[in-house]
Formats: C-alpha cells, structure tokens, sequence
C-alpha cells in the first residue's frame, strides 16, 4: 500500500494558489481592460492553467493505487466521489447566487443547476457558468468514474492498453489541433469529445501509468544508497539541483515569463520528473517539503480552487471599485485578491467542507452496516 507522500500536498497548494494568481486578471479583465501592467502580466503566466493538468496527473497517481488496493464498486466509488467533490462545488455556486442578489455579478441560474451534475465542458454543457474552473471537478468526476469501470470490465493487461491509447490519442488530438498549446476546455472535437475531457482522459491516464511505475520500482530506489561518501555527496547534490531547476522552470515559466516553445507538452514532460524526483525524495527540496506543514496547507487545495470565484465575486465591487487606489498600488490589488480567495477557500474548507464530507460519509457508513447481512441476521 502507498505511504503519505507529504511533499506533493505542498505542490498542490502552491499550484492551487497559482491558478488563483491567474485567474484573477481574466476576471478583472472587465475592469481594468487597458492596463497594460495587467496585459504583460497575464501574457507572462498564461501557461499556468497547466497546473490543472498537475492536479490530473497527480489524481491519476492516486487512482492507480485506488483501483488495485480497494476492491469498491463503480457504484460505490463514484457515491465516494461525489461525497468529496459535490458539497463544496454546491456549495460555491450558493455562495455566488447570494452575491448575485446584492448585484455583485450575473448569476447563470440554468448552467449552474446543470453544473451541479458535473456537466461543465463535458460537451453537454458549454454555456457559461459562475465559476467556470469548476470544469475541471467536472471531467475529474467523470473521466475517474470511466476508467474505474473499464478497469473493472478487463483484465489489467487490456485495461493498460486501452489507457495507453486514450493517454496517446487524447494528447495527439490536443497538440495537433491547439498547436501545441492544449488551454481550451470547451471546444469540441467531432462533435464527440471536449477538450476538457480529453486533457482528463490524457494527463489522469499518464498519472495512473506513473503510479504503475512508481510502484515497481519504489523499492529499489528507497534502498539505493551510495556507500562511498564522495559519490554520496556529488550523487545528492545532482539530484537536488535537478530538483531546483524543474521545478523553478515550471514556476518561472508559468507566472514570471511567458516560454518561447510553442508546445505545452514540455511543461507535462517537466513535471512528470519533478513528481518522480518528489516521490524519491533524494534531493533537498523533496526532503525539506516532505513535513506535516505540507500536508496541512494541501488540505486547502481543492476548497481554494472551488471557491475562487466567491472570492473574486466579493472584491470585485469592494476592493477593484475604487480604480485610482488600484492603479496606483497594482500588485497590492493582487496580493490581496489572492489573499481574499484563498481565505474564503481555508473558510470553507473548515466549516463546511469537512463537516458536510463527514455528515455525508457518517450516513452513508450507517446505510451500508444496515444493509450488510450481519446487521440484517441480528
């Protein structure tokens, strides 16, 4: 079975904080549409939404140890997953419909109802909603469910090859129609597939295949040791350079800089290593990330992505109304918008997120003893 990975919860939090960073200037686009501070600055970290496609990788890691150490039906780990996703996504689109009342912003009352099914860029629903980030719970949601089942229906050797294909073909699809750069999440191909769930079939399908490998050579590389010191050091020294380099190009080059290679698939490239590097934990980044404080902040990763758009619906009329305050002091318009999400997010996360997830699991336990064939012989 898998052990805690601790530094990959510090790497969700930060890539949660960054989605944050860059959404906020395609939500004050409206309102600041000709500062140019704010033109350079959203060109500089427009490959940032490639950190969703981090979060998919790292859901398709985990999903592989799901699928071959719990035996649970597709029935019962979807009801898991909606138990873990849906409260906090329902919960977002209520907290936006309240600030819709005050006229903080249009609330999209039809799309929204259809989001709460998880329907978002799946290609049935493409209009507008709220919190449009939200797509990626969506195609989470169900391209996890798609191949717990199609594990279920073949043997393993089949089941990798048709996610081999669907990882091979779905990237293929992706490059050559985007050019390289595999942003969009709406856009239909043949009028049979999204984007968004191409990029969820793509990057959870490459997570479960890391997951393969890590589990076959996972042993091996936690005995590896160096006897002699000299190669010891030279051997530590290397990998944490390795470490540091990966992971400032992959921060440098998604918020400080825009690259100049045309095609995204460097960057996925770029993280498959840094995340193997993370799960090896042989170089000084991995091991001083590898505490309980990054598992502390990697609990708010997912309510700070869902609940962004509260944040950004709440200082939007407070806090970027006052335009002359703004343009004077524009980093300090940032900080604190990303500052008021990622409050608004820990928030939820603590009174609502946990306490409904443990409502939720609490009642679906006691279903499942009133139903089990013990409880019911007694």
């Amino acid at each position: 079975m898998l052990e805690k990975i601790k530094n990959i919860e510090f790497l969700r939090f930060i890539f949660a904080i960054e989605i944050v960073y860059f959404h906020f200037f395609i939500y004050s686009k409206s309102v600041f549409p000709d500062f140019a501070l704010y033109k350079k600055l959203f060109i500089n970290s427009t490959d940032a939404f490639l950190c969703v496609e981090y979060f998919f990788i790292i859901a398709g890691f985990f999903m592989y140890y799901h699928l071959y150490y719990k035996n649970d039906s597709t029935f019962e780990y979807s009801i898991n997953k909606i138990i873990r996703l849906w409260p906090l996504l329902a919960f977002s689109i209520f907290v936006i419909f309240l600030f819709s009342l005050f006229h903080f912003g249009k609330f999209h009352f039809y799309s929204n109802i259809l989001n709460l099914l998880f329907l978002y860029c799946t290609g049935m629903l493409n209009f507008p909603v709220n919190n449009g980030h939200s797509w990626f719970i969506c195609i989470l949601f169900w391209v996890s469910i798609m191949y717990h089942y199609l594990h279920k229906c073949f043997d393993k050797k089949i089941f990798n090859l048709i996610v081999f294909g669907a990882v091979f073909c779905s990237y293929a699809i992706l490059i050559q129609d985007t050019n390289g750069y595999i942003g969009s999440k709406a856009h239909m191909v043949k009028h049979l597939f999204s984007y968004g769930m191409l990029r969820g079939f793509a990057s959870i399908g490459l997570g479960y295949f890391i997951g393969m490998l890590w589990q076959k050579i996972s042993i091996y590389v936690k005995d590896f040791k160096i006897k002699n010191q000299f190669k010891s050091v030279l051997f530590f020294t290397a990998i944490s350079a390795l470490e540091l380099y990966l992971s400032g190009f992959i921060l440098y080059y998604s918020i400080f800089s825009k690259i100049e290679y045309k095609n995204n698939m460097i960057f996925i490239v770029a993280f498959v290593f840094l995340f193997l590097l993370f799960l090896a934990k042989k170089g000084i980044l991995s091991k001083l990330l590898e505490n309980n404080i990054s598992v502390f902040l990697g609990k708010f990763s997912y309510s700070i992505y869902i609940m962004q758009a509260a944040g950004f619906f709440m200082t939007k009329p407070y806090l970027w109304g006052n335009k002359d305050f703004m343009y004077s002091h524009p980093y300090m318009n940032i900080s604190l918008t990303v500052f008021v999400c990622v409050l608004i997010g820990i928030l939820s996360r603590l009174f609502i997120e946990v306490k409904i997830t443990k409502y939720l699991k609490d009642r679906l336990n006691n279903l499942n003893i009133e139903k089990s064939p013990t409880h019911q012989s007694n």
